[in-house]
């Protein structure tokens, strides 16, 4: 891990005042940490806190990526980002599609499969009112 010292993203003005040189910084954090007053905020993109397996990143752009090769659909960045900026896709259109034509299980059978990504989506439910409301 880089430490703030060997970066030098932290410079101070005639005032003593810190200022974050953007361009080096390479979001180790080390600095909140060691602020004696706590005067340094450390926030990060919330769907960043939301990835439990870090497959989001900030590229070069300082844009949001997503590994896909990480990445398992949990669904739980889509429901922290507070602006939409990550849309999952749905296929509950299709799903009925299915089941209509399927004339009653008659024609073909249909099975339905919950996705790991309902225990991020449904937080507020337990696990039974979960599958009772499939």
């Amino acid at each position: 891990m880089h430490t703030v010292a060997r970066i030098r993203a932290i410079t101070f003005d005639s005032h003593q005042k810190a200022h974050i040189d953007k361009t080096k910084c390479v979001e180790c954090r080390l600095y909140a940490k060691v602020c004696p007053y706590n005067a340094i905020a450390n926030h990060r993109r919330p769907c960043i806190n939301a990835c439990k397996i870090n497959a989001i990143s900030m590229d070069e752009n300082r844009s949001a990526t997503i590994d896909n090769n990480k990445c398992t659909s949990c669904g739980a960045c889509v429901y922290q980002f507070p602006f939409g900026a990550i849309m999952d896709k749905s296929f509950i259109l299709d799903v009925i599609d299915l089941i209509r034509r399927s004339e009653n299980n008659e024609k073909y059978k249909t099975y339905a499969v919950v996705a790991p990504s309902i225990s991020s989506q449904l937080t507020y439910a337990k696990l039974g009112q979960r599958l009772s409301a499939v």
